[in-house]
C-alpha cells in the first residue's frame, strides 16, 4: 500500500511539472498550480481542518523553511515529508509564495 502510495504521489508530481511548463507559457501561476495538491488536504486558503495543520498563518519563509525540514528530514512528519521530497527547491518557494500572498 506504501508503495503504491508513492509511486501514486510521484505520477502526481511528474504530471504537475508537465502541466506547470506549459502554464508557465500561458501565463498561469506556477506556484498556483502547484498549490493544486496542498488545497487537497489543506484546504482552498490553507485553513487546514480538524486533523490537518493550518498554512495560513505562517510567513512565506516559514512555510518554505517548514518545506525543506520535510523534504531534509528534520521535520517530524507524517506524509509531508514524501510530498516534500517531489518538490525542487524553486517549487517550494513558489508555494509559499503563493499561501502567504493568498491571505494578504
Amino acid at each position: 500500500m506504501i508503495k503504491m502510495m508513492k509511486e501514486l504521489f510521484t505520477i502526481v508530481g511528474f504530471v504537475a511539472l508537465l502541466f506547470s511548463s506549459s502554464a508557465t507559457a500561458q501565463g498561469i501561476d506556477r506556484g498556483a498550480l502547484l498549490a493544486t495538491m496542498c488545497v487537497t488536504c489543506h484546504g482552498p486558503g490553507g485553513q487546514g481542518s480538524k486533523r490537518i495543520p493550518s498554512i495560513d498563518n505562517h510567513s512565506d519563509h516559514e512555510l518554505a523553511e517548514y518545506m525543506h525540514g520535510f523534504k531534509e528530514g528534520t521535520e517530524r512528519a507524517t506524509i509531508m515529508d514524501r510530498h516534500a521530497s517531489s518538490y525542487s527547491d524553486e517549487e517550494i518557494n513558489l508555494l509559499a509564495k503563493y499561501f502567504y500572498e493568498a491571505k494578504q
